[in-house]
C-alpha cells in the first residue's frame, strides 16, 4: 500500500522536474531558487528510479485487490495537487482558448496509421471476389507488391532524412527554407502515392467496404473526448488528413461531424476503385494550403493545429499555436532544417501564464497527451463545477436491456444493483415488456435507431466505465449495440444472452442467438450465460446437466472471443451448494456458493451480470468481480426467503436488502418499547429451561422487545440462537435485538443491536449495521444521551435507575428517577428504563418519561415468565401508562 502511493508521486516528480528543465533552461540557473529541486527530479538518475519503484509495486502487488490501490494512488495524488496548489503566487491557469482548431487524423487522432486498414479491406474484397483456388495465389501477389512498396517507402524515406539533415543551420527561423522543405516533403509525398496506386494494392474496394472496416479504428485517448468537448464549446473543427478516403475519417469519429477535407477513392462505374484517389490532399503543400483557407473565416481566438508528421510542419508553423502528438521520426528533422524548435507543451503554458502571446514564430510544441492539449486550450471539463478535481471518482455503467413492467428483471433489476454494488447506473431500452409474478404477458421492440440514440447519449455525455446487455430481440438490434459499443471503444463489456424468459416466453428471435456470438461476443469481458442458454447458443440437443457439461461449455463459448466465460450452474441440481464456471481461456475457476431455497428467484441472472459489471466499473479484476457478485445475490436471495410479492411464480427478491430489510414485519418508528425483555442464561439454567422456551413465554406474556444476551458462547452457536429466537419473535410483530455482538446482529439478520458506552461506538455501529436497523446505547447522563442521538441510535437505555444484581458492575444514576426524566427531557428518541424494576416500580419508570422499561431478573428469574411479563403490564396499564 505504502508503494502504491509512493510510486505515482515519483512519477509525477520525474515527470515535472524533466518538463520544466527543458521547458524553462533558467529554472536550471543556479540563481534560481527552484534549480536544486529542478536538477534532482529532472534528472534521469530519478527518472530511472522511478521506473524502479513501479516494477516493485508490480511485482508485489499481482495478485492484489486493485480498488485499495486505486485509493491510495488517488489520495496521494490528492496531497500532491493540495501542495503544489497552496504555493504561493500559484493560482488556477486560465485556459488558453480556441478560435479554430484543425487537426490531422493519422497517428494523430488515431494510435496508428489507418492506410494499411484500407489496403487490407481492398484485399479483402479482392479475395471475396476471387474463385476459392485462386486465393491462396492471389495473397502471395499482393503482399509481394506491397513489400515492393514499403521496401520503396523505406528507402525514400531514408534519403530524404539524410538530405534534410545535410542542410545546414539559418539564423533563426527562416521562412523560405521553410517553403524548401515542404516542397521536398511535398514532391515525396506525391511520389510515394503513385508507386503505390500503379501497384494496385487498393484495386477494387468500395466505400462501404472501408467504412466498414474504420469501426475497428482505434483513437489515441482522450482524443474523441477533446473533439467532442470542442464541439459543444461551439469551436469551429475540422479535420485536415492526406488518407485516400475521408469515409474512413467520418466513420472513426461517428457521430462526431467535425469539417473534414481528405480524398476520395476513386471509383468506376461498378462503385469499386479503379486503384486510385480524388482529391487534392496528398503532400505537405496541400494541408498548408488547406489550413490557410480555413483561416480566412472570423475567429473568436488561436488558431491551434495538432499533428504528428513532416507532413503537418508547414500547418504546424502558421497556426498561431501548433502541437505535436506522437512523432513519426520526420518531423523533428524536418523542423531542424527549416531551423523550427520543438518545445514541451509545458513552455507554452508558461508562456501564456506570464501573460506572452500564444504565436511565437518557429515554434511547435510537443504533448504527451489529448488530455494535456485539453487542459490548457479548454480548461476543465465541466466549467459549472468547482473543485472538480477534489470530487470523488464515480463508477458508471449502462445497461442496454429490456424493460420489465414488474420491476425484477431487465433494466430494473439491472438498476438496483448498479446502485445496490455502488456504482451509478444509466440505461438503454431495447424492448418494453408488459409482465408480471405470472410471467411475460406482451414484448414491444423498440425501434433501432431509437436504442442507438440512447447509447450514443450516455456514453458521449457522462461515459461508462462498464456496459452490460441483456435482452437484444434480433440480429439488427444486436449489430446496433455492437457497432455502438466498437464506436464508443467501451473496455468492460458485459453480455447477459437473454433468450427466453424463465416463464418460458421467448425474448429474441432465430437470429438473436447468432449475432450475438458473431458480433457481441468478440467485444465482451465476460459472458454470463446459464445452462439453457449456453445449450442453446451451441446448439445442444439437450440442456447442459453436471459441471464437466459446463466446463466444455465455457471452452467452446470461449472461442466465440470473450476474454471470459461464466457458465451459471443455477439449473443444475446439486447438492446443497451452487456452482458456476468461469473460465478464462486458461483456468476454470469454480465459483461455489450454498444452495438458498427460495421462490424469489425472479431477475437472478440480470442481477448477477449487472453487479459483475458494477465491479469491473470500480476496476476490480474479472475473476475478483464474479465472486463479489455472486456473495451479492446468494446474500440478496438469504435476506428475501420470506418476501411475498405477487400471486405467480416469478417471484423478485430485495436487491436492497442492506438498507432495507423487508423480512422484518415492523418499521424502526413503530416499535414499541413498553415492555422490553433482556435474556439472562443464569436465570433460565436456574429455572431448567432453555432459550428459547423463555422467549417463547416472553413473548405469549406481551413483551414488545427482546435483547438476546450471551456472554459465554462461541460466534456460531450465538448466530444459530439468535435465528432461533427470532423465528420465535419475528411472527408476533416482536423485534429482536443482539447485545453487543454486531457481527452476530448482521449473520443471523436481527431487527438490531445494543451497545455499551465500552463497545464500538454508536456511530461505528450505525455504519456496520446499516440505517434500517435498531441501534440502542446503554447511558448514564445526559451528555451520554445526546451523543449517543447523534451518532444515531434509535433508543437509548437508562441505568441503572435502581440497584440490581443482574449485572454487578452496573452503576445507579446519579439522582435515580431525577437523572432519568433529564435523560428523556433532552433528547427526542425513545427512552428505557434499566436496572432493578419489577412490577413494584414500572410504573415509576415510566411516569417519569421513560418509553419503556427494560427488565431481566424480575421476568427471566421468576417461576412464570409469561406470568412475570403479564403482571408487568398489568402494572404499568393501571398506572395509566398503556395505550
Amino acid at each position: 500500500m505504502v508503494l502504491a502511493a509512493m510510486a505515482p508521486c515519483m512519477r509525477l516528480y520525474s515527470y515535472l522536474g524533466s518538463q520544466l528543465r527543458e521547458a524553462v533552461p533558467e529554472a536550471t540557473s543556479p540563481n534560481n531558487p527552484y534549480s536544486e529541486w529542478v536538477h534532482t527530479y529532472g534528472s534521469p538518475d530519478f527518472e530511472a528510479l522511478a521506473k524502479q519503484l513501479e516494477d516493485i509495486l508490480d511485482e508485489l502487488a499481482a495478485g492484489e485487490p486493485y480498488e485499495p490501490l486505486c485509493a491510495a494512488y488517488r489520495r496521494a495524488m490528492d496531497l500532491e495537487a493540495q501542495f503544489f496548489g497552496a504555493q504561493p503566487g500559484l493560482e488556477e491557469a486560465r485556459p488558453l482558448g480556441v478560435g479554430l482548431f484543425v487537426t490531422d487524423f493519422d497517428d494523430t487522432l488515431t494510435t496508428k496509421d489507418t492506410t494499411p486498414i484500407i489496403i487490407e479491406a481492398a484485399f479483402s474484397a479482392a479475395e471475396r471476389a476471387a474463385p476459392e483456388e485462386r486465393r491462396g495465389d492471389l495473397r502471395r501477389e499482393w503482399e509481394q507488391r506491397l513489400r515492393e512498396v514499403l521496401q520503396l517507402i523505406s528507402e525514400e524515406q531514408k534519403a530524404l532524412r539524410e538530405r534534410l539533415q545535410s542542410k545546414g543551420p539559418t539564423a533563426g527561423f527562416d521562412p523560405e527554407r521553410l517553403s524548401e522543405v515542404l516542397a521536398e516533403l511535398s514532391d515525396f509525398d506525391r511520389r510515394m502515392n503513385e508507386a503505390a496506386f500503379s501497384s494496385g494494392i487498393i484495386k477494387g474496394v468500395s466505400e462501404g467496404d472501408v467504412t466498414e472496416a474504420a469501426r475497428n479504428i482505434e483513437l489515441r485517448d482522450g482524443s474523441r473526448e477533446f473533439l467532442r468537448r470542442a464541439q459543444r464549446l461551439r469551436v469551429p473543427t475540422h479535420v485536415v488528413s492526406v488518407s485516400w478516403a475521408q469515409d474512413v475519417i467520418r466513420a472513426a469519429l461517428s457521430p462526431l461531424e467535425p469539417g473534414v477535407e481528405a480524398n476520395r477513392l476513386s471509383l468506376g462505374g461498378d462503385g469499386l476503385c479503379d486503384g486510385a484517389i480524388s482529391g487534392e490532399m496528398q503532400t505537405a503543400e496541400d494541408k498548408r494550403g488547406a489550413l490557410r483557407r480555413l483561416l480566412g473565416g472570423e475567429r473568436r481566438g488561436p488558431t491551434v493545429y495538432v499533428g504528428d508528421s513532416a507532413t503537418d510542419l508547414g500547418a504546424l508553423l502558421d497556426a498561431d499555436v501548433g502541437i505535436v502528438v506522437g512523432d513519426n521520426g520526420m518531423l523533428r528533422p524536418a523542423a531542424e532544417a527549416a531551423s523550427a524548435s520543438v518545445r514541451p507543451l509545458v513552455a507554452l503554458a508558461a508562456a501564456a501564464r506570464g501573460g506572452a502571446s500564444p504565436r511565437a514564430a518557429g515554434t511547435v510544441y510537443r504533448a504527451n497527451s489529448w488530455w494535456d492539449i485539453a487542459q490548457l486550450l479548454l480548461g476543465d471539463d465541466d466549467p459549472a463545477s468547482e473543485g472538480r478535481r477534489e470530487a470523488p471518482r464515480v463508477p458508471r455503467a449502462l445497461t442496454i436491456a429490456g424493460s420489465d413492467s414488474g420491476g425484477g428483471a431487465g433494466i430494473q433489476a439491472d438498476l438496483k444493483s448498479f446502485m445496490a454494488r455502488g456504482t451509478f447506473g444509466m440505461s438503454a431500452v431495447t424492448a418494453l415488456t408488459a409482465q408480471n409474478t405470472q410471467g411475460v404477458q406482451a414484448v414491444h421492440p423498440v425501434d433501432v435507431e431509437f436504442i442507438e440514440k440512447q447509447i450514443q447519449c450516455v456514453l458521449q455525455d457522462i461515459g461508462a466505465d462498464a456496459v452490460k446487455t441483456g435482452m437484444l430481440p434480433n440480429k439488427e438490434v444486436v449489430e446496433a449495440v455492437a457497432n455502438q459499443l466498437r464506436i464508443n471503444k467501451v473496455q468492460n463489456v458485459v453480455v447477459d444472452p437473454v433468450l427466453i424468459s424463465t416463464s418460458g416466453h421467448a425474448l429474441g428471435d432465430d437470429t438473436a442467438a447468432r449475432a450475438m456470438l458473431a458480433e457481441l461476443f468478440p467485444l465482451a469481458t465476460i459472458v454470463t450465460p446459464n445452462l439453457p442458454e449456453a445449450s442453446a447458443l451451441l446448439g445442444l440437443d439437450k440442456t447442459i446437466d453436471s459441471v464437466a457439461g459446463m466446463k466444455d461449455a465455457a471452452l467452446k463459448l470461449y472461442g466465440h472471443g470473450p476474454k471470459y466465460v461464466l457458465v451459471k450452474g443455477g439449473h443444475l441440481k446439486s447438492e446443497g451448494e451452487s456452482i458456476d464456471i468461469l473460465y478464462d481461456g486458461t483456468t476454470f475457476h469454480e465459483i461455489r456458493a450454498s444452495f438458498v431455497k427460495t421462490e424469489n428467484l425472479h431477475g437472478t441472472g440480470c442481477t448477477l451480470a449487472a453487479s459483475i459489471a458494477a465491479e469491473l466499473a470500480k476496476g476490480l479484476d474479472a475473476v475478483v468481480a464474479v465472486r463479489n457478485a455472486k456473495a451479492y445475490l446468494v446474500e440478496a436471495l438469504r435476506k428475501s426467503c420470506s418476501l411475498s410479492i405477487g400471486v405467480g411464480p416469478q417471484r423478485p427478491f430485495n436487491h436492497g436488502f442492506e438498507i432495507c430489510d423487508w423480512s422484518s414485519s415492523f418499521r424502526k418508528r413503530d416499535v414499541d418499547y413498553r415492555l422490553y425483555v433482556v435474556t439472562d442464561p443464569a436465570c433460565n439454567n436456574a429455572r431448567g429451561r432453555s432459550m428459547t422456551e423463555a422467549v417463547q413465554a416472553a413473548v405469549d406474556g406481551g413483551a414488545t422487545v427482546v435483547q438476546l444476551r450471551e456472554k459465554d458462547i462461541d460466534g456460531g452457536h450465538f448466530c444459530r440462537l439468535a435465528r432461533d429466537v427470532i423465528e420465535i419473535a419475528r411472527p408476533k410483530g416482536v423485534p429482536v435485538l443482539i447485545n453487543d455482538r454486531l457481527d452476530v446482529a448482521v449473520a443471523a439478520g436481527a431487527d438490531g443491536a445494543h451497545v455499551g458506552q465500552s463497545d464500538i461506538s454508536a456511530a461505528d455501529a450505525r455504519r456496520i449495521l446499516g440505517p434500517s436497523a435498531i441501534l440502542g446505547v446503554s447511558v448514564r447522563t445526559v451528555e451520554e444521551a445526546v451523543r449517543a442521538q447523534a451518532e444515531g441510535a434509535d433508543y437509548v437505555g437508562a441505568g441503572a435507575v435502581y440497584p440490581t444484581a443482574t449485572k454487578g458492575d452496573a452503576e445507579c444514576l446519579g439522582d435515580g428517577l431525577d437523572t432519568l426524566a433529564e435523560i428523556c427531557a433532552a433528547v427526542d428518541i425513545p427512552v428505557v428504563g434499566i436496572g432493578g424494576i419489577s412490577a413494584s416500580n414500572a410504573a415509576a419508570v415510566v411516569g417519569r418519561g421513560a418509553a419503556g422499561v427494560a427488565v431481566v431478573s424480575s421476568v427471566f428469574g421468576a417461576p412464570d415468565v409469561a406470568k412475570a411479563v403479564a403482571e408487568l403490564r398489568q402494572a404499568m396499564t393501571s398506572a395509566g401508562s398503556a395505550s
